[in-house]
Formats: structure tokens, C-alpha cells, sequence
């Protein structure tokens, strides 16, 4: 695949028109672009061919390709960190770029490798592919782990926040906001207990 991109490439360096001519827009807004477009669209950049036109490349963008700079230059960033298989999983399993990172390592060439089996990034093997990204992304969430607890400094300064509150409240408690108070109260006097706190009663 990047072969073909390389190739691409190399034949139109010498005709801005025909880079441009490639497609009304490079599809970067619906989101179904091809390596070989952004990889178009990096030699306009990169080479500066698109001055010839008068324009910077902010300007080039919005005029000729229909995009902003942001959106192009953000699509450059993705085929420059993943490579071409990056458009067809996203497009295929509707990923974005920070879970393709967290897959990237299961992808070789132009499949992905689940337990072995290689995925093939095909247009016919699409529901496959979306399958096999979703089994690791979720493998890798559940190997997530838990948030470590709150730190007793931050939890003794929150109960010291809620004394301070509740010590500036003027017009008193209801019934029920009194009960509701008392069971919070139990709550954390049993749990305090449970440290080994003493409590007077």
C-alpha cells in the first residue's frame, strides 16, 4: 500500500492541476478519504506547489480543497504517525484516532491480528474488521486499572469543606434534609470505625 502512495505521488509532482482536479474536495469532512488522497494532499503541502495558485496554505485549503488547514494538517499528522491502514480501519470499524493508537500494535500491513487470525482490511471483510477492532478494544478496557483511591489529605479536606458548609447554612434543616443528614453522618462515623477511629457518641 505505501508503494502505491509513493507512486501516486511521484507521477503528478509536475502538474499542480491534476492534484487538484483528482476530486471536487479530497472527502476529509466525510470522513471517507483514502491514503492516497492525503498523501495527495501532503505534497501540495510539503512540496509548496500550491503558491503557484497565489494562496497560502490556509487559504489553498479553504479555496481549492474545501477543508481548513486544521482538518488537512490533522490528516497529514494521522498518515504520518499510522500509515495507510489507519483510513481503512476507522472507516471500517468508525474509530477515532485515539482508540486506532491504543490498537495499532494488532495491525500489520493490511490486517489486523486477533489471537493469531489475520483480518484481511478488505471492503468485503468490513463487518470482520469492525468486530475484531471492538473485541481489542474492549479486551483493553477491561485490563484497565481501577483509579487508586483518594488520598487521605484530599478526603480529610473534604469533610472539613462540608463542616465549614454546613456550619454556614442560616435558616436551619427540614425534617428531611435532617434525617438525610444523620444517615450521611452514620455512613462515614461507621466507616471511620471500621479504620479504627474511636468515636464519642
Amino acid at each position: 500500500m505505501n508503494e502505491i502512495i509513493e507512486n501516486n505521488v511521484g507521477a503528478g509532482e509536475a502538474d499542480l492541476s491534476r492534484w487538484m482536479g483528482r476530486r471536487e474536495t479530497f472527502s476529509l469532512i466525510a470522513g471517507v478519504c483514502t491514503a492516497a488522497d492525503v498523501a495527495s494532499l501532503r505534497f501540495l503541502r510539503d512540496s509548496k506547489s500550491y503558491r503557484s495558485t497565489g494562496s497560502n496554505w490556509a487559504e489553498f485549503c479553504i479555496e481549492y480543497l474545501r477543508v481548513n488547514r486544521r482538518t488537512a494538517d490533522r490528516a497529514i499528522a494521522n498518515l504520518n504517525e499510522f500509515g495507510p491502514s489507519f483510513f481503512l480501519v476507522t472507516q471500517m470499524a468508525h474509530i477515532n484516532p485515539a482508540e486506532y493508537r491504543r490498537i495499532a500494535r494488532h495491525i500489520s500491513g493490511d490486517a489486523i491480528n486477533l489471537d493469531g487470525t489475520m483480518v484481511a482490511l478488505l471492503p468485503e471483510n468490513r463487518q470482520a474488521v469492525s468486530d475484531a477492532v471492538g473485541e481489542l478494544l474492549r479486551r483493553l478496557d477491561a485490563e484497565q486499572p481501577k483509579p487508586a483511591p483518594a488520598a487521605f489529605d484530599a478526603l480529610l479536606k473534604r469533610c472539613r469543606n462540608v463542616a465549614e458548609t454546613l456550619s454556614s447554612i442560616e435558616d436551619g434543616l427540614d425534617g428531611d434534609q435532617k434525617a438525610a443528614l444523620a444517615d450521611a453522618i452514620g455512613a462515614i462515623r461507621s466507616a471511620a470505625e471500621g479504620l479504627g477511629v474511636g468515636l464519642a457518641g
